[in-house]
């Protein structure tokens, strides 16, 4: 009689352990899962990352075109205002010759 409780206490234990052992694989495969899912997060943010820096050194490059396009048409202009500004003050200069004259 002692010896079949302890039998039965053993295969209780056993069931319980082997429970036991079956909630902690499904646990360890939904971990398992959820890290497989972060690592693909972790690659689809990488390559979102590499991609705006790409978009940004572009868009560096552009704007520092655009930049010196600027200058160049502000220095046109300057010296385009500069001619008009010689002219003005050479016609003023003839219309005061010939009123004078």
């Amino acid at each position: 009689k002692t010896q079949e409780r302890k039998e039965t206490a053993t295969e209780q234990k056993v069931e319980r352990l082997t429970a036991a052992l079956e909630e902690k694989k499904t646990a360890l495969s939904a971990a398992h899962a959820e890290l497989k899912k972060l690592a693909g997060d972790a690659d689809r943010a990488a390559a979102d990352r590499d991609a705006a820096v790409s978009d940004k050194a572009k868009l560096d490059g552009e704007l520092s075109a655009a930049r010196t396009e600027l200058q160049h048409a502000v220095r046109d202009a300057e010296d385009k205002q500069a001619r008009l500004t010689d002219a003005l003050e050479g016609a003023s200069a003839s219309d005061e010759a010939a009123a004078a004259a």
